[in-house]
Parts: structure tokens; sequence; C-alpha cells
């Protein structure tokens, strides 16, 4: 057996006593040389000749009064900065990411060898919006004209807290087709919490658009007065303005010309630029070419300074490790996936965003999930053979070989201009929330799903359709975690705040009370049930009629309404998919919870069914795969298996559960990612993991990544065909924060611990199950550095805090060797 340093774990393997040759793997008889790396540098990134890689470097502002902050990035011949990738991403998970300004060069020689090294200036500024009053009214006018061959381009607000961060987005109207200079104008109204705005003309990754579009200016009035924009008429050419465009000639002077091609992300943005104060943080993305140089380890070096040439940090260093390209392969049955969707990855440069795909091919992934159409963007009228697809990008994605699955919104999201237009035809469809205020920006969803045939549904149904068949994807899922059956208790003590007045929240209207008591048979619904099931921490008093009855007597029923109502277009959408191609998938993503409410330890319900109100069993008989948000940290296993259970007895049939491995949670980076991983799989019985916020992780992190997806390769056997089986093994620790699980296949066995704590732990593991012969015993034992120990039926580990180890106990000739890269 041997030791193992993968990412800064340590992974112990143990063989037994006859065992194939050191570093073979049994399944593909395949050669896994491992490696011993101790020392390892900050960040470690592994790659291959003449490919393109990024890192992220923090930095802070060194300097007030706007005084340029420089980065010195050295890096070895061969290897080249490409500025056309530098990464400029406003918004990108709460992080102010920059670029240069302006780049220098010049050769240098260090101890390890010649090196160019680059000089990069930084004005740091932070994008922010306009500052406005949440309590004032706006005006927001502008000039232009545009010529649109195909698609659309929406007008959309962003807005932001008092610190900047994202509010919501709000999209006010659409340009398309033709149209001669026209004045534009839109009175708006701040949502609740909005202190910044910031105005965008933009089209979305997925809908094709082909065309140009002119501005001639920006205008924001409040209560009348105009705002003093730096830059509302491009006087000063593109200052204030973020994205893809360019100044052209107007009838009146200068303004900006936008052109659209594609499907891509583009997006044009106007905000105040504003100085970030001494002492700020933000966040660069060097980009480079690795070049053609021989494999072996090589070293970044850089640091911060200021043009008066003070020093921020001593210089840090990067290690590159050139590898040859190895025999390992993708995971053929464990879905191995990231996202795509709801990340700005898309709509990277084309050099980084190339870069990225290649990395995870060869990071093992097998999976992408991409932003599909949001239907709720459309205007009401919108054919569905005139909804953009996104087929260029999806496709080439399933080129390159990897299994695609698009995002797309139905209902129950953020809302455009679909609900609203219909809602001008047809009035008596409007949704009433749980305060009794009718809502102009959702249909009423026992009108929509419940009652017959209407052209709101039939065009979700039919984009659907058209997306599977136009496309190479391979299915499509639906994220559902804004259904609300009940209002949180923060949220009746302030009705107005934002999160209160979601549209997501269920439909209160005398439609859906009705529907609601004729299917439970309830004549009263304020005549209280023998056997009330009572929510704790809740105050009831708060609550409106007819809110209060329902919820303070009916809950269980109340929210088992609510979900089916999504269940019935579950069941069109998954009815849609599979008349477009019978092997496509039909999906659902949402928070996991059991039997729609999770329990308070004391009893009563928990505040994950009223944001993820979406009964699993509900949706079963009409889902294929199930998405889970699952680990945005070390979470508790049981809820996985109390969904799939619920699945298959709905369902009849293994519904196959894949589960999400967060790589930040509100702007935090979490990494831990190798035991994270395995955990989904070999804790939670996941089918397989998918990674979201992956625009956070830079080439070093993809490389703990790759070897975890390695590792799962080597080992999916056993999840494939296994058992997983708790008592082969018995623990002893005296920390809370150690736990074991094992899986059989065979006589085979594959030993997980993992130490989810901040601290050390100290673990002894009891081999049982074992023959009752010596000659068994011996060949089933824990080996150390492949000889039996002393005692054959247990072993002492020292597990670091958040990791993991993986040991493996055989009666037959059998290794295991987790990957390490070369």
């Amino acid at each position: 057996m041997a030791g193992i340093f993968c990412g800064g774990l340590m992974i112990l393997t143990a063989a037994p006593a006859e065992s194939l040759p050191s570093g073979t793997n049994v399944e593909t008889g395949k050669n896994i040389k491992a490696s011993v790396v101790q020392n390892v540098p900050v960040k470690t990134i592994s790659c291959l000749p003449n490919t393109r890689q990024y890192f992220f470097v923090p930095g802070r502002v060194l300097s007030s009064n706007g005084v340029d902050t420089r980065l010195i990035v050295d890096f070895p011949e061969g290897m080249r900065l490409e500025p056309a990738g530098m990464i400029d991403w406003r918004f990108c998970a709460g992080v102010q990411f920059l670029i240069p300004d302006n780049i220098d060069s010049v050769a240098v020689d260090k101890p390890d060898g010649k090196y160019t090294r680059y000089t990069l200036s930084y004005r740091p500024t932070r994008a922010g919006g306009v500052k406005i009053n949440p309590d004032r009214n706006y005006r927001l006018k502008t000039r232009i004209k545009y010529n649109l061959a195909e698609g659309e381009v929406s007008l959309l607000l962003r807005w932001g807290d008092d610190k900047g961060g994202l509010l919501l987005y709000q999209s006010i109207d659409q340009f398309k087709g033709n149209s001669d200079w026209q004045d534009v104008g839109h009175d708006i109204k701040p949502p609740s919490g909005a202190h910044e705005l910031s105005i965008w003309f933009n089209k979305g990754d997925g809908a094709m658009a082909q065309g140009d579009l002119f501005i001639e200016y920006v205008e924001l009035y409040e209560n009348g007065t105009p705002l003093k924009l730096i830059n509302g008429n491009f006087k000063e050419g593109l200052s204030g303005w973020q994205g893809i465009g360019k100044i052209a000639d107007t009838s009146t002077g200068k303004g900006l010309h936008l052109s659209f091609s594609g499907h891509h992300q583009q997006a044009v943005y106007y905000t105040e630029p504003l100085p970030l104060p001494e002492g700020a943080e933000f966040a660069t993305a060097p980009f480079f070419d690795v070049g053609d140089v021989a494999a072996g380890d090589y070293y970044i070096y850089y640091r911060w300074e200021t043009p008066q040439g003070k020093i921020d940090a001593t210089e840090e260093k990067i290690k590159i490790t050139i590898r040859k390209k190895d025999d390992l392969t993708t995971p053929k049955y464990l879905e191995t996936a990231v996202w795509f969707a709801e990340s700005p990855i898309p709509g990277y440069p084309p050099l980084v965003r190339d870069a990225v795909i290649n990395l995870l091919k060869d990071s093992f992934i097998n999976t992408i999930y991409v932003e599909g159409p949001s239907l709720n963007q459309l205007p009401y009228g919108t054919k569905a053979e005139d909804v953009g697809l996104g087929g260029d990008f999806i496709d080439r994605l399933a080129g390159d070989g990897f299994k695609v699955i698009a995002y797309v919104v139905y209902e129950n999201h953020f809302f455009g201009p679909l609900a609203p237009g219909y809602l001008k035809v047809h009035p008596e469809a409007a949704m009433v929330d749980w305060t009794g205020r009718r809502r102009e920006e959702r249909v009423c969803p026992t009108y929509l799903f419940l009652e017959g045939e209407n052209d709101y549904r039939k065009l979700l149904v039919e984009v659907t359709e058209r997306l599977i068949r136009e496309t190479k994807l391979a299915g499509i899922y639906w994220d559902l975690e804004s259904n609300v059956p009940i209002p949180a208790p923060d949220w009746i003590k302030d009705p107005k705040a934002p999160s209160a007045t979601s549209p997501g929240i269920a439909c209160f209207c005398p439609r859906c009370l009705d529907a609601f008591r004729k299917t439970y048979g309830i004549e009263d619904i304020t005549r209280k049930p023998e056997n009330p099931v009572v929510i704790k921490h809740y105050d009831y008093d708060l609550l409106p009629e007819p809110a209060r009855s329902i919820i303070k007597n009916y809950p269980l029923q109340w929210t088992h309404f609510v979900n089916s109502q999504l269940a019935a277009l579950a069941r069109e959408l998954h009815g849609a998919v599979k008349r477009a191609r019978a092997s496509a998938e039909f999906r659902i993503y949402t928070g996991l919870y059991v039997e729609g409410y999770f329990r308070f330890k004391e009893g009563g319900l928990l505040r994950w069914s009223e944001i993820c109100g979406t009964s699993r069993e509900q949706t079963a008989p009409f889902v294929d795969t199930m998405l889970g948000c699952h680990s945005a940290g070390f979470y508790d296993d049981y809820e996985a298996h109390v969904v799939k259970e619920l699945s298959r007895y709905a369902a009849g049939r293994k519904i196959p559960m894949v589960l999400d491995v967060a790589c930040s949670s509100q702007g935090i980076t979490i990494l831990d990612l190798y035991p994270r991983i395995i955990k989904t799989i070999a804790f939670s019985g996941g089918d397989g993991t998918a990674l979201c916020c992956v625009h956070v992780l830079d080439s070093s992190d993809y490389s703990e990544v790759r070897r975890a997806f390695a590792d799962l390769s080597i080992l999916e056997r056993f999840f494939q065909e296994g058992k997983q089986i708790e008592k082969l093994v018995d623990l002893e620790s005296k920390s809370k924060t150690v736990k074991a699980t094992t899986w059989l296949l065979g006589n085979k066995r594959a030993v997980f611990v993992l130490n989810e704590g901040k601290e050390p732990a100290a673990v002894v593991l009891h081999n049982r199950a074992l023959g009752p012969s010596p000659e068994y015993r011996q060949k089933a034992c824990f080996l150390h550095e492949d000889k039996p120990l002393a005692d054959p039926v247990k072993v002492a580990l020292d597990l670091p805090a958040k990791s993991m180890k993986i040991l493996m106990i055989e009666d037959v000739a059998y290794s295991f060797q987790p990957h390490a890269d070369k």
C-alpha cells in the first residue's frame, strides 16, 4: 500500500498480499504511475503542450486617487501572455474582474532560466450602476434605430443593492425587425431595496440575433429632473460603457453601433465607473499560451507594485506541470458534468472560452449544461418557429464529444414580457399572491396548467419540441427552485420585502382556491381539522385571509396541491421531449428535501420547502434524471437517499440522480473539491456529479477536479454494479466529523473515509466480515506498502481537515491506485 498526495490530500491505497504489479488498474490493465509531490506551491497547473491556460490573481488597490496598480508576471521561455484572452466580467460571482489598460514586455534572466516579463497596468474602477433612490420614479429615454434580420435585442435593466450586488434583471423592451430613428421612453419604478441601476442592450446567450442596432443617446430622469450621466451621448467615446460595441457616425453626431451575429452572449451596458478606494480587492486573469515546451515542471512568477515602485507583496509563483497525454478514460456510466448555464463562460473571449472547453475534456468531463431559450423573456405573440435555439454552440459541444443538456426557463423564475403580454389580452388569467394582490407578471397556474388548450402553454410545448428536434441536445432540464407554497416567516413580517413579493409564490386566486377545495373535498377552509399540522416558528396571525386559514389548517394538502400544478406542466413537457426524440431526456432540477418538507430537529416545517417546494414524488413519473442542489459544503446524505427512494416508489423504476458540487456560494469560493466530488457518489449514492459556478475555478483548481474524475473513472464499476454496505468496516474516532462507507463489488471492497471537519482527526478502521481461516484473513486485510499489517483486521489513519482517504480490501489479485498528475 502506498501513500499518494493528490491535490494536497493524502490518499491511502491498499493492495492484497497476492496482487497485480504495483500501480496496475485491474479494470483496464493499464499502468497508472503515481507520484509523491510535497511542498506544493499555492497553485499547481497541470496541462498538455500547445494549449492555452489562465489563472486568477487576487489583488488590491495599492494607491488612492486612481493611480495605476501594476502586475508583474514572468513567463518561462516558450510561453507567452495572450491579451486577447483576458477575462472582463464585472459581475463574476460577486468578484470585481479587471483587464489591464496597458501591457509591456521585456526579456529577463532568472536563476532558473530565461523569461519574458510582462507589466500589466490597471486603473482600478468599480462598474457601479447609476445611484438611484428606490422611493423615486424614473424615466429612461433613448434614441435608436435598428436593422435585425433575425432575432431580437432586449433593453435590460440591472438593479443593484446598496453594495452593488445583483438584485434582479428586468427586461422592459425588445427590438426586432427594422426601424428608422425613433425616440423610445419608459417609466420605471425601482424594486424595493434597489440603489443602483445599470442599463443594458442585450442579446442573451443561446438566442440568435443577426443585424445592427444604433444608439444616439441615453437619458435618465428622476421625478422629471435629468440626472447627469458621465457619458450618455457618446461624446467621450465608450467611457462608461462595457461590452461589445464601437463608435459610429449618426444623424446628429456620434453614437454607439452594436453588431449582433450568432448565438453567443452579446451586450453593451452603461455604468458609472467609480475609482476603487485604496485597499479594495479585485481580481484579474492572465491568459497565456503554453507553447510547444517539453514535458516537465516550470514556474510562473508574479508580484504587484505601483508606479512608485511600492511592492504590495513578495513574489509569488505558480507551478506549471507539462505532462504527456495519459491513457485514463472519461467515466462511461457516471455523469461528470459542469454548468455553462447561469455562467459567463459562453461570453468569455473566444480564446479563453475554447481553452475552458479543452480543459474540460482533459479533466474527464463528459456532460455540459448550457443555457437554453428563456421563454419567459419572449414577447407575447412570438411564434415558436421564431425562437432562437442556440443550436450552433450546442452542436459544437456535441461535436467535441460532450453530452449536452439545456437549461430552459418555463415558469416560476424571473419573469419577462410573455406573461404581462398575455395578461393584457386575458386579464382573467392573472395570479393572486398570498397578500391578496393581483400580479401582472404571472399567469395563474390553475388557468395555465389545468384548464384546456391555451396559446401560452402551447408556445412552451412547441419550443421544447423544436429544441430537441433541431439540435444535438441530449435533453433539457427545468429549474424549479422558485416554487413557494407557503411564505417564509420573515416574509409575513415584512410583506413588501423583495423576496416576499416573489412571483414564484403560490397563487391564491379564487380559481385556485376552488380547485383546491374540490381536489381535497374541503367544504370550508376556515374549519380546523381534527389533527392539524402545526408549523413551528410561524406567526399565523400576521397572514391575511384566505392564506391564513389554508396554511393554518391544511398546509400539507396545500403544498401537495401547489406542487401538482407544476407536475401537470412537467407531464406536458416530458411528452413534448419524447415526441421530438424518444431517446432525449427530460430532467428537473431543484434543491433536495424530504416529502416536500425538511424538518426542524425539534419538529415543524423547515424553510427549504418555502424556497424549493417541488415534489419529487409527484414529478417522478415524468423525469428521466433528477438534478439536485447538494454540496455548498458537506451536508447530510440522508436527503439524497430518501429522494431516490421516493422517486423509485412513485415512478416504479430507478431514476438516476446527479448532485451538484458548488465551487462558490454567494461569491465565496469553496474548494476541497476532491473529497466533495467523490462524496456525492460514494456517500450520497449519486449517479453523477455536476460542478456549478465553474467560472470561479482557474486551471489549478481543475487539476483537483481532474484527479477526482480520474479516480471515479477507475472506481465507477463499484458504483454501477456494486452495493453500498455500511457494516463491513467499523470506524473508531473521537471526532464527530469523520464517517466511512464501503462499496462491495463481488469480493472486492472500496472503503471511503471522510473527515468533514475543520480539524485533523485520528481514526481506527476495523475490518469486519472476514472468513474464519487465517489464510483468508491474511488476504483480506489492510496493507501498508504492500505488506500485511501486524493486525490484519484494523488500521490507524490520520485524516487532515476536509479530506478523504480511499482503501481497498481484496481477497483476490487486485490493486487500485488513485490518479496523480505526472
